[in-house]
């Protein structure tokens, strides 16, 4: 346990790296000392609480003791997401403070306000309990935490100002600060910009039907419907609502056609699509949480764009962003960094295509919409049509297989491949993360007093096997990336070959790269925290 005399201490040091601007080498690391100490994150929760409740509070103080939790709350994020008992206790233990300091009067709407953007800046759920505490407090506060119509308006105006007419850059800017809103009244903003006189405001209202909770999305599809009643939907608009629709729940879209319908009735056109010339497409490899990130540079008239994805195995499309209005030389530094911070391969405008709807048929299964961004990425690539599509792990390994050349299909060239598998990573840098890490690997080796070779045996033996179909799907994609860059020249066939052996019957002890994957999962479980 921490001290709470050194959480003041912590906090002061934090404000005054806020105030520089970077945070010092000794405090980068105060979300995981925070997350890792009993009742670390409550405490702070209690200090901030009472500093902000001061007749004279110091702001700088409390942003800092906000910026602690957060840092926390990213920590255990991790944790949650791969199941880890402690981490979920951990945060509901969070939830539960923040229940106690609203209900004992000690926390005002202002301050509840930045506690949970903390949950959602660290993409934790805030859960049906927060949720209802934040819509009480708005409801029945005698000063609300929302701003007036004309406070908003001009607030909107001067925001598509800021962002050059961007709706994306807009609607990104306006979900984050709306995002701890309970869902009956986030469609007040979606309200204000279909309201709104500034086109580019109106456009912004098209992303809250990708919303995370699905009364908004219905709310924003009654709005947009009233909107295109009267004539003020646009063609870029109505070109947008097609390219969602079929990303939406199976019970949403014929709300959206019912506005894209509207449109039609009143004359509406779709806008063309005016997508830039690919210059270049670039994949990295997948890692070991399956997480992919593909960029595509297009020359945007007379200057370049940077379009980004980044995609989930199980999840989907995670994010999808535009840098756009750069110089050549901007662009291809861009590229560069990235090229020297991750493994990465040349690609295709195919295979982003192929990988992308595979992300969006995950994303049905998940019920994890994409963001608002996708729309920009696929529209300055030249992709607007991309529709979920599942590709199966069998089919794609078998379509693998076809493809490589009869003569490299012997025992001989399997064996070869099953022995190099044991030393893949010397040449592929994305293999350091490929471990398992979830909850269940706690449950198998905890209380167990074993060498780390009997450890990884057990991982092999009683865990990895009910497994195999996931690493397949790993390889084999992995193995089409590889395959687009020339530079690989036959290695995508090695990939493809193994996988489909995780897909037959042979022994996982006869397949070396899962005696790697076995080693790496209990290093990782024997030096995390959650």
């Amino acid at each position: 346990m921490i001290p709470r005399a050194a959480l003041t201490k912590l906090a002061k040091l934090v404000a005054q790296d806020l105030t520089d601007g970077h945070m010092s080498g000794g405090l980068q690391g105060v979300g995981e000392a925070l997350a890792a100490a009993p009742n670390g994150v409550p405490d702070v929760l209690d200090l901030l609480a009472k500093e902000a409740g001061k007749k004279k509070p110091n702001g700088a103080l409390v942003d800092a003791y906000g910026f602690m939790v957060g840092q926390a709350l990213e920590i255990l994020r991790y944790g949650v997401e791969r199941n880890a008992s402690n981490a979920v206790e951990a945060v509901a233990a969070v939830r539960a403070k923040v229940r106690s300091l609203v209900e004992d009067g000690k926390l005002d709407p202002g301050t509840l306000l930045l506690i949970l953007r903390q949950f959602a800046s660290a993409k934790l759920d805030l859960g049906d309990d927060l949720q209802e505490l934040m819509a009480s407090l708005i409801d029945h506060e005698s000063v609300s935490i929302l701003p007036g119509k004309a406070e908003i308006d001009d607030t909107l105006a001067e925001m598509a100002l800021a962002c050059g007419g961007d709706a994306f850059a807009l609607h990104a800017e306006l979900a984050e600060q709306t995002s701890t809103f309970p869902e009956s009244h986030r469609a007040g903003i979606v309200a204000a910009l279909l309201g709104a006189a500034d086109p580019s405001l109106r456009e912004a209202a098209i992303g809250w039907l990708l919303d995370s909770g699905p009364t908004t999305r219905r709310d924003t599809a009654s709005l947009l419907q009233q909107a295109a009643s009267a004539g003020v939907v646009s063609g870029t608009m109505l070109r947008r609502l097609i390219t969602i629709r079929n990303w939406l729940p199976e019970d949403e879209r014929p709300a959206v056609d019912a506005v894209i319908r509207t449109c039609r009735q009143k004359g509406i056109e779709c806008a063309p699509l005016k997508a830039g010339a690919v210059r270049e497409v670039v994949a990295s490899g997948i890692d070991g949480s399956g997480a992919q990130s593909l960029f595509v540079v297009v020359k945007d008239g007379r200057r370049q764009a940077t379009a980004a994805l980044l995609l989930k195995q199980g999840v989907g499309v995670r994010d999808a962003w535009v840098n756009a209005g750069l110089t050549k030389a901007e662009a291809d530094g861009f590229l560069f960094q990235v090229e020297t911070q991750a493994d990465c391969y040349d690609s295709s405008l195919d295979h982003v295509r192929l990988t992308l709807g595979h992300a969006l048929a995950a994303a049905r299964e998940s019920g994890v919409l994409p963001p608002f961004g996708l729309v920009d990425v696929v529209e300055r690539s030249g992709l607007p049509s991309i529709n979920p599509e599942a590709a199966p792990v069998a089919s794609l390994v078998a379509q693998l297989l076809s493809d490589i050349p009869a003569g490299r299909q012997n025992a001989a060239t399997l064996a070869e491949a099953l022995k190099g598998s044991a030393t893949w990573e010397d040449n592929f840098l994305f293999l350091e993360s490929w471990f398992e890490d979830d909850g269940a690997i706690d449950a198998l080796l905890e209380g167990k007093q074993l060498s780390a070779k009997r450890r990884a045996a057990l991982v092999l033996d009683k865990y990895l096997p009910a497994r195999r179909a996931r690493w397949a799907e790993l390889l084999a994609w992995n193995a089409l990336t590889l395959r687009q860059d020339e530079a690989t020249e036959d290695d995508w066939m090695d990939f493809a070959l193994v996988a489909n052996e995780l897909l037959g019957d042979r022994p996982l002890s006869e397949i070396p790269l899962m005696t790697v994957i076995a080693e790496k999962t209990v290093g990782a479980w024997e030096t995390r925290l959650f």
